[in-house]
């Protein structure tokens, strides 16, 4: 389950979009290897800005995730044997809600 939000970020930035284009941008310096079509003499680059780093540093990796954790509630999910507790549901949902309010 993915909860979406805005969690105080001042800064509107679609991840999915700018891995498009960071993947656009490599694929065109691959092609072109590191030169503009147009002018032989001219190197295309690109450099990122800190807030633009600390966004994309920001996302947690594959080595962030607990992969045994998730495969046993994955297990217990198959097998039937994994209760929620709509209580602790409703005081996450509300401690969220007060963090972004204060």
């Amino acid at each position: 389950m993915k909860i979406e939000g805005d969690y105080g970020n001042s800064l509107n930035v679609n991840l999915n979009e700018l891995r498009s284009k960071l993947s656009q941008l490599a694929e065109e310096d691959s092609t072109t290897n590191g030169v503009d079509s147009e002018s032989s003499s001219s190197v295309s680059s690109v450099k990122f800005s800190d807030a633009a780093k600390n966004i994309l540093g920001s996302e947690k990796s594959d080595q962030d995730i607990d992969t045994e954790k998730v495969d046993s509630i994955k297990s217990a999910i198959s097998s039937g044997e994994y209760s929620i507790s709509p209580e602790k549901i409703a005081d996450g949902i509300l401690g969220e809600i007060k963090i972004q309010e204060a």
